[in-house]
Formats: structure tokens, sequence, C-alpha cells
């Protein structure tokens, strides 16, 4: 179960710093540099990937409030949980077929235009029963936020050489594949979208996609 003292203590180590009776409220350079940048941090992290433990799905109407006053004829403001991620829309709330003709704008407080009403939405959530409940986390997923957080810091509080920063950032980034990786491997088969010709003719959509 991961909790902050834990991201803070896995950074501390990876640095080779000692982590040992360290607490998230030592007035110290290192935690208090975790505390700058640990917001960023995590919202970075979860938008990263379509992570299975941060992702929610919901139905949700067109706006009474936004209009738009061309091309498309929906508008959907973004939950306010939204994370910076879509996983997947459709009109269908089995999700089959995913939609793939909307248009996404203005941040994380912004609006998707498109010409279903209402809109089935997949997306990564940073809400505290979703992105941001550090107990529900998946090890891989700590572990790649335990490196990002300890590369952001190590070129204020390191004496490392370039070369073990670079070293750092490889190691980073391994972490974010194995989390994606591993976090895949926990997810159905997926298939890609139908093309819009395909759609429009009605043929079977099992026929119609390549699994990846």
């Amino acid at each position: 179960m991961s909790t902050k003292l834990g991201l803070y203590q896995g950074a501390h180590i990876i640095l080779g710093e000692n982590a040992v009776d360290m607490t998230v409220t030592d007035d110290s350079a290192f935690v208090n540099s975790l505390d700058v940048v640990y917001d960023r941090v995590l919202a970075h992290c979860l938008a990263a990937g379509d992570w299975n433990h941060a992702t929610r799905t919901v139905s949700i109407e067109a706006s009474e409030d936004v209009s738009s006053s061309f091309g498309y004829t929906t508008v959907i403001v973004k939950p306010d949980d939204y994370a910076g991620r879509i996983v997947s829309l459709s009109g269908n709330e089995l999700f089959d077929p995913p939609l793939d003709d909307y248009h996404e704008e203005g941040g994380l407080e912004g609006y998707i235009y498109c010409h279903i009403d209402p809109l089935y939405l997949r997306y990564i959530s940073n809400g505290v029963a979703y992105g941001l409940n550090l107990a529900a986390w998946p090890p891989a997923f700590e572990l790649y936020v335990e490196h990002e957080l300890a590369f952001r810091i190590a070129r204020q509080l390191t004496t490392m050489s370039a070369a073990e920063k670079e070293e750092l950032r490889k190691e980073r980034n391994r972490a974010l594949r194995d989390a994606k990786a591993k976090d895949a491997r926990n997810q159905g088969t997926q298939w890609l979208p139908q093309g819009r010709l395909v759609q429009s003719r009605g043929w079977p959509s099992t026929r119609s996609r390549w699994r990846y």
C-alpha cells in the first residue's frame, strides 16, 4: 500500500540517501524539495498512461450552459476530476464502436466537442477514489512515481555527475515502461477503432478491426 511517506523514502533511497527514521514533516532540504514537486509529479505521472487504477467511466449529457456555434453539435463539459488524459469515448455504454470523431480543448477544465449525446467517457481521474487513492496503486506505478520524484530533485540536491543523472533518467524511463507493461497485462484485449467508412456501412465490428 502506497503512502506519501513511502514515496518520499523511496525517492531518498533511489538517490542514495538514508531514509531511516525520516518523516514527511522533517525540516530538511530533501523533504522540503519533495514537498514543492509532489503535486506536480503526481499529476504528471497520472497523465503518462492509461492506468487501470486511475480510470473512471461516466456517462455525460450535453451541457445546457455551453453551446457550439458551428461544427460539432454537442458540447460536453470535462469532469471535475479529469487528469488530462482520455482513455476512450463512445456513444455506446460498451464502447463498441469507440468514437474517433471529436475535438478536445481547454485543458483540464475545458470541453469535448462531438455529435454524441449522451457521451460515454473513460478517462484518467485524479479523484481521491481513483488516481489519488494511493492505497490502490500497483507496486510498479508506485516505483515509477518514486523515480520521478527522485529525478525532479536530483539536480538541486545531489552532487551526481552528468553521467549519473543521465542514468537516473534512464532508470525513470524504465520504471515507466515497466509500470505500463504490467498495467496492460491486467486489461482485456483492446481493438483499434473502426474507420469511418466501415462504421457508415455497418460492417460487423469484430471483423473490421485488428487486434494489437
